[in-house]
C-alpha cells in the first residue's frame, strides 16, 4: 500500500536537519500494513499512528544533545 503520509507532514511535526525523510516512512508504512491494517482500526487512526511512528523514526536517527 502506499504511504498514508508525506515527507511534508512528517517535517512539520519533528525538527530535523534531515533533508529527505521519505525513508523513515517506508519502515512506518510497512508496520502498519502488515501489523494494523486488519485490525478494524479507521484510517483516520491508521494516519496518525503511521505519521508518529515516522517521526519517531527520524528523531532516534538522530543524535540528541542534552
Amino acid at each position: 500500500m502506499a504511504a498514508r503520509v508525506t515527507s511534508a507532514e512528517v517535517k512539520a511535526i519533528v525538527t530535523t536537519s534531515i533533508a529527505d525523510v521519505s525513508d523513515f516512512i517506508v519502515p512506518a508504512t510497512l508496520i502498519v500494513d502488515e501489523d494494523l491494517a486488519d485490525t478494524g482500526m479507521s484510517s483516520d487512526r491508521l494516519t496518525q499512528i503511521e505519521l508518529y511512528l515516522a517521526a519517531h523514526f527520524v528523531t532516534i536517527s538522530e543524535e540528541r544533545g542534552g
